[in-house]
């Protein structure tokens, strides 16, 4: 077990090409502290997700560990994803990073340094560009978080559908517990773009029960209720009772 682990950043896959950049950009940060890497595969039939990983290491002298994990579902669900993160992260603070995006050499080290000057979690924006040019500052749900207030709220609801205002409900329990959220555009990752086909296989993938509207109206549902943690009943981020294949790879 590697102890004094500052970050524990964890992303969830679903069959994304985007994967492998991704991963390579937070597998070579260069930081002061020791961080270590989750990622959670929850149903991937068209990709190899853990022979992309290992192609990546040894990764960066700061990474200290990194963990796979696997679950075979037909109904992903990134609460859930997340949640089953969390279970395993030894760090200090969690970062929620998706799949898609990336980001430079310095990145975990600016944003913990920002996040331990102002003593807030730290919700993270970055750009989503085409043919080089920003298209709009985006980031509903790159959050970097102390572990101690995960556990306070009990991780995200895992009752919404597929992902979309999942993220949000997170953020916003967050919020009701009167912590202090801070919104920052520096340092921040850059959206890869997908093609028309990946846009529809995700959306086909993770919006089959109900689509973004339920899970809207969900959102807006602990809003009004001012419902502050959630999965209370039992155990929460075991995927509803799948199979979870654990694998520590060692870095060093």
């Amino acid at each position: 077990m590697v102890e004094n682990v500052k970050i524990s950043v964890v992303t969830t896959v679903r069959d994304k090409t985007q994967f492998l950049k991704s991963a390579r950009s937070i597998m070579d940060q260069n930081t002061s502290f020791s961080y270590e890497y989750i990622v959670v595969d929850c149903g991937s039939t068209k990709q190899n997700v853990r022979k992309e990983l290992k192609s990546l290491l040894p990764g960066s002298n700061s990474l200290k560990q990194v963990r796979f994990l696997q679950y075979k579902t037909q109904r992903f669900n990134r609460g859930i994803a997340n949640n089953v993160g969390f279970k395993w992260a030894l760090g200090e603070w969690f970062l929620t990073f998706d799949c898609d995006l990336v980001v430079k050499g310095d990145y975990l080290e600016r944003l913990y340094e920002k996040a331990k000057k102002l003593q807030s979690c730290m919700w993270c924006l970055g750009t989503e560009s085409r043919s080089g040019k920003i298209r709009r500052w985006c980031g509903s749900g790159i959050m970097l978080v102390p572990m101690r207030i995960v556990y306070q709220i009990r991780g995200y609801d895992e009752s919404f559908s597929g992902y979309g205002e999942e993220d949000i409900d997170f953020r916003h329990r967050i919020g009701r517990r009167e912590h202090r959220i801070i919104k920052v555009k520096s340092p921040a990752w850059k959206h890869l773009s997908h093609s028309d086909a990946e846009r529809g296989q995700a959306q086909k993938c993770s919006r089959v029960h109900g689509g973004p509207s339920t899970n809207k109206n969900k959102r807006e549902t602990n809003d009004l209720n001012g419902v502050t943690a959630v999965n209370l009943n039992g155990d929460w981020g075991v995927a509803r009772g799948a199979r979870i294949i654990h694998e520590e790879v060692k870095v060093r």
